[in-house]
């Protein structure tokens, strides 16, 4: 036997533990127990007590051979990629926005989708058959700017759909009114994404209106405006940070948590990258820095994020990898991935009346089977492989294709033992049971 490539061991506070990314098990270990997993990498069952040595196994903490497990994987991942119970779709209405954020990587083309394209979309959608569950995203540009063609495509859609549907949007949420969110309740939208870049300060920078000259302030009202009318509505706050605004996130934190206090609002930090070759990458966080800044906010401002709850491995890889993932620009050419949307040569294909004609199926080849962990040795090898997937696939396309540099590796890398020393200590103080109370 062999103890498992994805087997983590570290002491927490005189407590000795072991993790596994594979089976993201956590288990408890004695101080004899920690040094012989500690210093050995092959071992005699005999060594071990038999009820022990049954849980190891079972939580693939040991292995006969490291690549059975790889094999192990790598299966899982290939059954991911090949579901096809699940339709994955994004959707922008508009390439439009009512603003001009300098890391945003869409063109602002003012062009809005049509009724006929909706309707060739939606003959599209009904031709794939076995589909139990559609989660639909309305992105953009600013989709509320198209809040009519959201509502006919749900309108003509919805009751002809069968199966479970889920849909959300992303949107600066600065043109909603009473009258679009009692669209968004009827179109059924659970869920709204809302981007922020930091305090007033920081937003009134990146996001401007001749007619508006506190733009934070609007948008918080609209926040409000939401949690009033729609309190079923899941908000998710998302704070992009670079390292010119990365501090206000401090403030914006309490703000936000003290605002919405019971209410389904949620805050997350995620980091600009640096879509612009040309831009100061000063500003931009390295993988290094974006770990040390999130261990300081809970080492020294008692601020949780994402990476301190119990490391969730990706059940389902991003659904580019997928055939049933797509996504859809005004003009009605399909894209793999949201972030290419609007980028015609990134698009693979056209709606028609009665389906799609390929345009490009070098691009289809690449999200699907371009620049795969496993096919790259050093993912192979790589003791994080189940937590990250590789990381983000079009990241890694652009690094292989376009000679680009972008970090795929996971936060977690070589900082495991960093966030399980919160986690232990967080969990100890009932931390995680009273956030499962409040849900």
């Amino acid at each position: 036997m062999q103890i498992s490539q994805y087997t983590f061991a570290f002491e927490i506070e005189g407590e000795f533990y072991i993790y596994n990314t594979l089976s993201n098990a956590l288990l408890e270990i004695d101080k004899d127990s920690f040094a012989f997993f500690s210093e050995n990498s092959q071992f005699s069952e005999k060594k071990i007590d038999n009820e022990l040595l049954l849980i190891l196994k079972e939580k693939r903490f040991i292995t006969e051979h490291r690549i059975d497990e790889f094999l192990f994987y790598k299966s899982w991942l290939s059954g991911v990629r090949n579901t096809q119970n699940t339709f994955n779709l994004t959707i922008s209405p508009t390439m439009d926005c009512c603003f001009n954020c300098h890391y945003c990587f869409e063109k602002h083309e003012k062009i809005y989708i049509s009724e006929k394209t909706l309707d060739n979309l939606i003959t599209f959608v009904n031709s794939h058959k076995n589909i139990e569950t559609m989660h639909l995203t309305w992105f953009g540009g600013e989709p509320l700017m198209a809040i009519d063609k959201i509502k006919y495509f749900y309108d003509k859609f919805r009751p002809i759909w069968k199966g479970k549907y889920y849909s959300d949007i992303i949107t600066t949420a600065y043109l909603i009114t009473p009258e679009m969110i009692d669209i968004i309740k009827q179109v059924e939208i659970s869920s709204i994404q809302i981007t922020l870049d930091g305090t007033k300060e920081f937003h009134n920078q990146v996001k401007t209106d001749k007619n508006c000259n506190d733009v934070f302030s609007k948008t918080i009202q609209k926040i409000d405006l939401i949690t009033e009318l729609a309190p079923e509505v899941r908000v998710v706050i998302r704070v992009n940070l670079t390292k010119q605004n990365a501090d206000s996130y401090i403030e914006l934190y309490h703000f936000i948590t003290e605002r919405y206090v019971n209410k389904k609002v949620g805050i997350s930090l995620a980091f600009v990258m640096n879509r612009n070759k040309n831009e100061n990458t000063d500003i931009f966080f390295d993988r290094k820095e974006q770990v040390d800044f999130i261990l300081n906010l809970t080492y020294n401002h008692k601020i949780p994020s994402y990476w301190l709850n119990y490391p969730q491995q990706f059940l389902t890889e991003c659904a580019v990898r997928n055939k049933n993932a797509y996504g859809i620009d005004p003009d009605g050419y399909l894209y793999k991935c949201w972030e290419n949307i609007g980028k015609k040569t990134y698009a693979f294909a056209k709606l028609t009346n009665n389906g799609y004609k390929t345009v490009n199926s070098a691009q289809l080849n690449r999200f699907l089977f371009g620049a795969d962990p496993l096919d790259n040795d050093a993912c192979k090898r790589c003791s994080y492989l189940p937590l990250c997937n590789g990381g983000c696939p079009f990241h890694r396309i652009e690094n292989e294709f376009e000679n680009c540099n972008s970090e795929c590796c996971t936060n977690y890398k070589g900082r495991l033992e960093d966030f399980f020393k919160i986690y232990v200590k967080l969990k100890k103080a009932g931390y995680y049971d009273k956030i499962e109370n409040k849900q």
